[in-house]
């Protein structure tokens, strides 16, 4: 399989000196994956050093080719400046946080659907929850004794028979 080439935006010192000063742990990893590739005495493949990093190969290829397609200027895969506004200000965002430290209004513990509906009902904003395209905002857990009320006991029986052990001592 052919290398993707690599566009030469920065020096492999300057790439290097990035990787270490860098703060951010994301940022930090396309630095490294960049680092790696450019290295002037043995550079290795974008696929290669997905895996040392723990990214899929996929992953490598396409930080390299943003990195080639736009230079250093990409920095965290783009996913900090969408172009949307938050929907909460700090300030609704820190009512909603001492909010969810109390119990919800009907009780329980907080969920997905119910977070959604304290936010929409309070701040009147639209807002989506994964949990709300899965049983259609029914709070649900595999875990039968998670799905009884939290103050009902519950007598779980030992299912376990005693059995003899041998223990030989040679």
């Amino acid at each position: 399989m052919k290398r993707l080439p690599i566009v030469e935006h920065l020096s492999h010192a300057e790439i290097d000196r990035r990787y270490r000063t860098c703060a951010n742990p994301a940022e930090k990893t396309r630095w490294h994956v960049l680092w790696l590739v450019t290295r002037p005495d043995e550079p290795l493949s974008a696929t290669a050093v997905a895996k040392l990093v723990g990214f899929t190969p996929a992953r490598g290829r396409a930080a390299l080719k943003r990195y080639n397609a736009h230079g250093p200027a990409v920095r965290r895969g783009g996913r900090r400046s969408n172009g949307s506004d938050p929907k909460l200000t700090p300030e609704q965002k820190a009512e909603r946080f001492t909010a969810l430290q109390a119990e919800p209004p009907d009780g329980g513990l907080w969920s997905g659907p119910k977070v959604v509906a304290f936010v929409e009902d309070r701040f009147q904003v639209e807002a989506w929850s994964q949990a709300r395209s899965r049983r259609h905002s029914v709070p649900y857990s595999a875990n039968p004794l998670r799905r009884l009320a939290r103050d009902e006991v519950v007598e779980v029986p030992d299912t376990r028979e005693p059995r003899e052990v041998t223990v030989r001592l040679d």
